[in-house]
């Protein structure tokens, strides 16, 4: 008798087969089939087999409907499983935000250091993040704890600048850690300076006429770039 035979096929098949768990009752249909095939035997006592066999190959896979949570199941881990995936696809998307020209064609933006609001000119040209001494006082640095020792060129010509790092300087939902920045002299700089010691740390920025486009790179991507 192969009943024990075809119950332990059965059990290995769904146990272990992992995703192919659905091709039992068809494994164990044709296992019978070729058992007595090999027997020569197609009637008599093995004909109930062979029908049973037949009766596998046919209506097999409908026996899984009646297994407790084996479909359902199995949609619920793939459901989990695309969500889990579009999540971790959402968490390394870029961020991108637009800024507007003003009417000058210029673009400032509203920065957040130190838990402060900073009004910035984005200057391409510009190495370094630049504070006007207005700004970093209102930031909480003090000229008398800094070192003015950094050559630095303005509109209003040559001066010098205090280096610092900024813990964070954030727009909006984009944010860059440790942005290396020079704090003007008194008088140096009516406007603080949106320089490419952020700019750089970004996927990538885009000017246009009159739109300013910036790109955060995905979390954990963004090196730290020394100042020369």
């Amino acid at each position: 008798m192969p009943i024990i035979g075809l119950v332990g096929l059965y059990y290995i098949v769904y146990q272990f087969g992992g995703g192919f768990a659905w091709l039992a009752p068809l494994i164990c249909g044709i296992a019978l089939l070729i058992y007595f095939g090999l027997k020569g035997e197609t009637g008599g006592v093995a004909g109930p087999w062979v029908g049973f066999a037949v009766l596998l190959l046919i209506l097999g896979p409908s026996f899984l409907i009646m297994v407790p949570g084996y479909f359902t199941t199995s949609m619920s881990d793939a459901t989990e499983m695309a969500e889990q995936q579009y999540q971790k696809s959402q968490e390394n998307a870029p961020v991108g935000i637009e800024v507007a020209a003003d009417g000058a064609g210029q673009f400032y933006v509203t920065t957040v250091v130190r838990n402060q609001y900073v009004t910035m000119l984005v200057d391409t040209g510009a190495s370094i993040v630049a504070l006007s001494n207005s700004d970093a006082e209102q930031l909480g640095y003090k000229n008398e704890d800094l070192k003015f020792n950094i050559p630095l060129s303005t509109a209003n010509g040559q001066t010098f600048g205090a280096y610092v790092v900024l813990a964070s300087l954030k727009i909006r939902d984009i944010e860059v850690k440790g942005v290396q920045a020079i704090i003007a002299l008194p008088d140096a700089l009516s406007v603080s300076l949106l320089g490419m010691t952020f700019l750089k740390q970004l996927t990538h920025f885009q000017v246009t006429e009159n739109k300013l486009v910036l790109y955060q790179k995905k979390p954990g991507e963004w090196v730290k770039q020394p100042f020369e």
